[in-house]
C-alpha cells in the first residue's frame, strides 16, 4: 500500500469513528463537517493569513498569480472562471429542477412539492440550526427540562422517562397523521400531473 493510499484509508477509518482526521482523530468531528472545530479554526486563520499576505503583495487572492495594472483582489482569469461558475450552476440548477432531481447533489429525487432531496434537506437543517444563535438557547433549556424530566412543549411532568408528556405525545401523533395524509394527496396529484404532461 503506497503513502497516499495509507492516507486515504486512514481518513476514512477517522470519519466513519466521527473522529477528526486531520488532527489524528484525536478530537470529534463538528457535525455537519467533516473535521474539529479546532481545526476548522486552524485552517480559517491560515486562509485569512494567506489571503492578507497576497494581498499585501499585489498578487491575486485566489491563484496567487500577479494581478498587473488591475484594481481588483483577483485576476482576469480566476474572474472570469467565477463568473462561468456562477453561470453553469444557474444552468446545471434549472435543468435538475425541470427533471426533478436534487438541485444541489443531482444523485436523488427532489422531495414531493420541493428542490432538495431528504439528505440535502437535512444537511441544511443541520447549517441553518448551527448558523442561528437562538438555537443553543433552545437546546439548553431542552437538556435541562428533560433532565428534570419535565415535557420538553409544555413543561409538565413526564412518565416513563419520556421527553414529552402524553397529551403533547396524542397532539403530535395527530399532527403528524395528518401531515402524511396531506403529503400522501400531495405525491399523489404531482405523479398525476407528471404522468399527463
Amino acid at each position: 500500500m503506497t503513502r497516499s493510499e495509507q492516507d486515504k484509508a486512514n481518513r476514512l477509518y477517522y470519519l466513519k469513528a466521527g473522529r477528526c482526521p486531520n488532527c489524528g482523530g484525536s478530537r470529534p468531528i463538528v457535525e455537519g463537517t467533516k473535521r474539529c472545530a479546532e481545526c476548522q479554526e486552524k485552517d480559517r486563520k491560515r486562509k485569512k493569513e494567506m489571503r492578507d499576505k497576497r494581498l499585501a503583495d499585489g498578487l491575486c487572492v485566489k491563484c496567487g498569480k500577479p494581478l498587473g495594472d488591475d484594481t481588483h483582489k483577483t485576476c482576469e482569469k480566476c474572474r472570469s472562471r467565477e463568473v462561468n461558475y456562477h453561470h453553469n450552476d444557474k444552468v446545471t440548477y434549472q435543468r435538475r429542477k425541470s427533471t426533478g432531481m436534487c438541485v444541489d447533489c443531482g444523485k436523488y429525487a427532489a422531495e414531493a412539492g420541493r428542490v432538495l432531496c431528504k439528505k440535502c434537506m437535512n444537511k441544511r437543517k443541520i447549517d441553518n440550526r448551527r448558523n442561528d444563535p437562538g438555537w443553543a438557547k433552545k437546546n439548553e433549556r431542552r437538556q435541562r427540562l428533560v433532565a428534570a424530566g419535565l415535557c420538553i412543549d409544555c413543561s409538565r411532568p413526564t412518565q416513563d422517562g419520556k421527553q414529552r408528556c402524553r397529551a403533547c405525545i396524542e397532539a403530535r401523533r395527530d399532527s403528524t397523521r395528518k401531515y402524511r395524509i396531506k403529503k400522501k394527496i400531495y405525491r399523489q396529484a404531482e405523479q398525476a400531473r407528471r404522468a399527463n404532461s
